[in-house]
């Protein structure tokens, strides 16, 4: 398994722990889940392919849901404890047959070090903190069972915990990537608008479909299209031209002059196919903040896309220049061999090795710009074996 991969779906996996799950019929869906998300994981080695999926397969959202109904599940249980220990309860004092709101709020301590030691969830740190604080507020268990109900401190505990894996998602990924942060999003506006654990679910449940075609549609607009229409082509047609006015042998210029007029068709039909089925041009999808990364050849240094590597921005002039004066005027390969260039590509030709390095530097560059936001912080310390990001 791709060992970032592996990182990150850790918190999903072990987000169950804090829970002391009793429902037979729960834990089989948790195991069924923990299953389908391994065998995603193992499926994929790109780490924006697997992301992708797993916001579009509604894993995510099956995530969401099942911890609400452990959390839910978990605070029945504690509640149906408390009641069986006050009954069952032989002190002759009806006083001391109940059960203190010390000893109540207490049965949250262990899920909250089992929190605790994750290191980043502090928003459900603060939950469970103002579920032990009921204890200071009064010592009547009726008037400490209304305050946790009138404020949600046990339905915060959940709520809180998806908060905290959805925000520094949030903060680690690149905004311009819908598809990446559209999931963490919607579970973000639903666990902050949602008052209720039922709430929650009927928000979070009820979407899976739209989500998966949002992210679909967000795909094709935004990466595929820019992708096909900077992939080779216009890097076929820049080298065919020289290799045709160099001439160095017959068969490179011949060569040369296949690659411009493959190139020149295919531009011309995704064109077309952009233009009748979405209503896009090529300057919509170059103006396109969302879409322009992808049209110069864009590729992640990490599974977030917030740092990126790419072709030079110079090269926007050069694409459209093509565009303009070649392709949506058809001129002949003899006339596009004649025309003056006036905006140069600024495309590297560069050795495997140089690639590499260029990678690393690259990849140092991204972890320097990255390293002060929580969800890099906890990758790393959990590669370092350190599960606590507050140790130093």
């Amino acid at each position: 398994m791709n060992s970032i991969i592996q990182t990150n779906i850790e918190p999903f996996l072990s987000g169950f722990d804090a829970y002391n799950i009793q429902d037979t019929n729960l834990k089989s869906d948790i195991e069924n889940f923990k299953i389908k998300l391994i065998s995603l994981a193992e499926k994929h080695d790109d780490t924006m392919a697997f992301f992708t999926e797993f916001a579009s397969s509604g894993l995510q959202l099956e995530y969401t849901n099942l911890i609400m109904k452990a959390g839910s599940s978990f605070s029945a249980n504690l509640n149906n404890e408390s009641n069986e220990n006050a009954l069952n309860s032989n002190t002759s004092s009806q006083e001391s047959k109940k059960i203190s709101v010390k000893d109540f709020v207490e049965n949250y301590r262990e899920s909250y070090h089992t929190i605790k030691k994750d290191g980043y969830k502090k928003r459900a740190e603060a939950a469970y903190e103002k579920i032990f604080d009921v204890a200071n507020r009064t010592d009547d268990i009726i008037e400490a069972q209304i305050i946790l109900e009138k404020e949600r401190l046990l339905y915060k505990i959940v709520s809180e915990d998806i908060l905290d894996i959805c925000l520094p998602i949030l903060e680690a990924s690149d905004p311009l990537q819908e598809n990446l942060t559209f999931t963490s999003e919607f579970l973000k506006n639903a666990s902050e608008l949602s008052s209720s654990a039922e709430e929650l679910y009927y928000q979070t449940y009820k979407n899976p479909i739209e989500t998966a075609k949002f992210v679909s549609i967000w795909q094709v607009k935004h990466m595929i299209i820019p992708t096909l229409l900077s992939l080779n082509l216009f890097l076929y047609l820049a080298k065919g031209k020289r290799w045709v006015l160099a001439w160095e042998s017959d068969t490179k210029a011949k060569k040369g002059l296949e690659n411009m007029i493959l190139a020149k068709m295919k531009l011309k039909k995704i064109l077309d196919f952009v233009k009748d089925n979405f209503n896009m041009t090529f300057n919509d999808i170059a103006n396109d903040e969302k879409s322009k990364p992808w049209l110069l050849s864009a590729k992640n240094i990490d599974e977030l896309g917030r740092v990126k590597i790419a072709w030079s921005d110079k090269n926007i002039p050069a694409f459209k220049e093509i565009i303009e004066k070649e392709i949506l005027t058809n001129l002949s390969i003899t006339e596009c061999l004649k025309r003056k260039t006036i905006n140069q590509f600024y495309l590297s030709e560069i050795s495997s090795i140089d690639e590499a390095n260029y990678r690393k530097k690259a990849d140092i560059t991204s972890k320097q710009m990255t390293s002060n936001l929580i969800y890099y912080q906890y990758k790393d310390k959990i590669k370092k074996g350190l599960i606590n990001i507050n140790k130093k």
